[in-house]
């Protein structure tokens, strides 16, 4: 990522650091900061409304490059939700061959384990008499969870307008006003 200009050398590093993986206090130390206080600066880089401004910058940049948008996330949360177990079987209930699956089964599978069975029958001999696979497939709720939250349908804010927040505001003064009173 190109630095920002308006930021002075240091913090523009920092923000090319925290692009890499996210980490604040990470980024503090490989963008020069020391060790024993990287936290507390990488909280105060965070902080500042330019340094906000610049990883923005970088993110957007970033999903442009890729054509990541949150309708393409949101195609892919939608396949992970609407995954069918199902379809990774055949009819008689036999596993499908993993290069029989469709785009959306196969893009489900987060994991899979095989281990192959085997019948020995003499020192070194053994034969191959069949195989465990274990699948690992994206879990629904995560996926509907996620899509709830981007359209909204869970808040863990409440909206207070009007009257009522004026009321609240009013409350939490007194009990400030009490609190501070019985402390003396």
């Amino acid at each position: 990522m190109k630095q920002h200009s308006s930021l002075p050398t240091k913090r523009a590093l920092f923000v090319k650091e925290y692009l890499v993986d996210l980490n604040g206090t990470q980024a503090a130390i490989r963008a020069g900061y020391k060790a024993k206080n990287a936290d507390v600066q990488a909280a105060q880089l965070l902080g500042n409304l330019s340094v906000q401004e610049a990883i923005a910058q970088g993110q957007a940049k970033r999903a442009e490059k890729l054509e990541i948008d949150a309708e393409w996330v949101v195609a892919r949360l939608r396949r992970l939700a609407d995954f069918d177990a199902r379809k990774l079987f055949n009819a008689d209930g036999s596993p499908k061959p993993i290069h029989k699956l469709d785009d959306d089964t196969a893009y489900a599978i987060e994991g899979l384990d095989v281990e192959d069975l085997y019948e020995h029958f003499g020192k070194g001999q053994a034969k191959k008499i069949g195989s465990i696979k274990k699948y690992r497939t994206a879990k629904h709720r995560d996926a509907l969870e996620l899509l709830g939250r981007h359209i909204a349908m869970f808040t863990d804010k409440i909206k207070l307008e009007g009257d009522l927040l004026a009321e609240v505001a009013e409350r939490m003064r007194a009990a400030v006003k009490r609190t501070g009173e019985s402390k003396r």
